[in-house]
């Protein structure tokens, strides 16, 4: 589905990402996982037309994405949730929704009934006339989710989507997520509930200092030498193989 090589990306005298290639094939949850600092929520920024790579190629169903403006990305089916969740607070949760519907939608009268069907996608039927600005953190993370759903994604990138949430927060969330690959949308995760990864992906890419360094299973990933290192430590890789 997506295919990324050779992605490079400097600010200033500062390289964030190096040389990094990866693909994804339709249907799957790849976790990408890292310490604070090595380029995750970039390399997200990069495959949706945000920030743009200085060097390298990426191709999405086919097609060479790595020039077009963002909404363009958005339209072709690749779009993310943000690590920050920015909500339109002076807004209603469905008029939040509307602003990815109208993506597609044709008239808003029909972005308003995607909008009102991702809400209770995500659990949030019956807030629709509330402010956004009223929801509490685990609300405003589902609207965050309801609005990009709301743009047909075929490739969703979701970026610290359960952090803050308690156990069985994060137990519906997984369920959800799980739902969504059954319904078509293939999905790269970052997360660093690791527990919550392991259980959630098919496959996990690490990143550190802007390369991939591991790929492969959770279970093979969390076992590697260069992983335990730089961002799991021996305690907690023991925990997830024991």
């Amino acid at each position: 589905m997506i295919a990324v090589s050779k992605v490079a990306k400097r600010f200033g005298g500062l390289a964030v990402l190096g040389d990094v290639s990866f693909s994804v094939a339709a249907g799957e949850i790849v976790g990408l996982i890292g310490p604070n600092g090595a380029g995750k929520s970039t390399l997200f920024n990069i495959l949706c037309g945000i920030i743009r790579a200085d060097d390298g190629e990426i191709t999405f169903e086919g097609r060479r994405i790595e020039r077009l403006q963002p909404h363009r990305i958005c339209q072709l089916g690749l779009t993310k949730t943000s690590q920050i969740v920015r909500v339109f607070a002076g807004m209603s949760v469905l008029e939040n929704a509307l602003v990815g519907a109208l993506l597609h939608a044709r008239t808003v009268s029909q972005a308003r009934v995607e909008g009102r069907a991702a809400l209770q996608r995500v659990g949030l039927a019956g807030s629709e006339e509330r402010l956004a600005s009223d929801l509490a953190l685990v609300d405003r993370m589902r609207l965050e989710l309801a609005r990009a759903l709301c743009t047909r994604p075929r490739l969703l990138l979701i970026d610290e989507l359960m952090a803050g949430l308690n156990a069985s927060e994060v137990g519906t969330m997984l369920d959800l997520l799980r739902a969504l690959r059954d319904e078509g949308i293939t999905l790269i995760v970052i997360e660093h509930n690791m527990g919550a990864l392991m259980r959630l992906c098919d496959r996990v890419l690490a990143l550190d200092a802007g390369s991939i360094v591991a790929e492969g299973t959770p279970e093979a990933v969390s076992r590697d030498p260069r992983v335990v290192e730089s961002y799991l430590g021996e305690k907690f890789a023991r925990a997830l193989n024991s």
